[in-house]
């Protein structure tokens, strides 16, 4: 039976991003993805200063790469508007505390595959794609890994990175979050807008 001493579950930038750290100090540790790179998922595609800070983080080539990548567009700030078109502009230096000038977006298919590319060649990593997580079970030495019926491998320390609505993340603390707290959200993509900031700033328009 395979052994794991840190497993996690789900390669989205968060589960990438602890694996990334890991194996940076040589903690061996299992990255599990059920689908395979380059994927996408639905999202803002907003890449605001805290997340540019962890880039940032994880070194300057890696975050010189993103930045001088052509899979990005770049902003010095938000604008904010309101319902009665009220407008307010915060700059990027602003909301992060004076150490980044400007903010990014990023399709999720581009983004993740980005940091794919970066961390998968880490002696210490081992990167697992197409290969579903459909259970877990406690033991007295740490978690179970089930896939399709079967125990896939055996993990000291297990780090779910699925999403606060996964079903995992129920079957182990038993926790559902109330329905009132959900939102569902539509992605789309256009071409041709105009009458958009001509600082590049990100709109948010509520």
């Amino acid at each position: 039976m395979r052994g794991s001493d840190v497993t996690i579950v789900g390669a989205g930038p968060a589960g990438m991003t602890a694996a990334f750290f890991l194996a940076k100090n040589k903690i061996p540790v299992t990255l599990i993805e059920k689908k395979s790179f380059p994927r996408d998922k639905i999202c803002g595609d907003c890449i605001g200063g805290f997340g540019l800070s962890v880039l940032k983080q994880m070194g300057s080539g890696l975050f010189d790469r993103f930045t001088n990548s052509d899979s990005k567009l770049i902003g010095g700030g938000v604008h904010f508007f309101g319902p009665e078109h009220q407008k307010v502009t915060i700059k990027a230096e602003t909301m992060i505390s004076d150490t980044m000038t400007e903010m990014a977006l990023c399709r999720r298919i581009d983004f993740d595959n980005f940091l794919y590319e970066e961390i998968n060649n880490n002696p210490y990593l081992e990167f697992v794609q197409n290969k579903s997580v459909t259970d877990l079970y406690r033991n007295p030495e740490g978690i179970d890994i089930i896939c399709s019926g079967e125990t896939y491998l055996k993990t000291k320390l297990l780090i779910l990175a699925t999403g606060s609505h996964h079903g995992l993340v129920y079957k182990l603390n038993g926790s559902r979050q109330h329905r009132k707290h959900q939102a569902a959200g539509i992605r789309a993509y256009f071409e041709n807008i105009k009458g958009l900031s001509q600082e590049g700033y990100i709109e948010l328009h509520y």
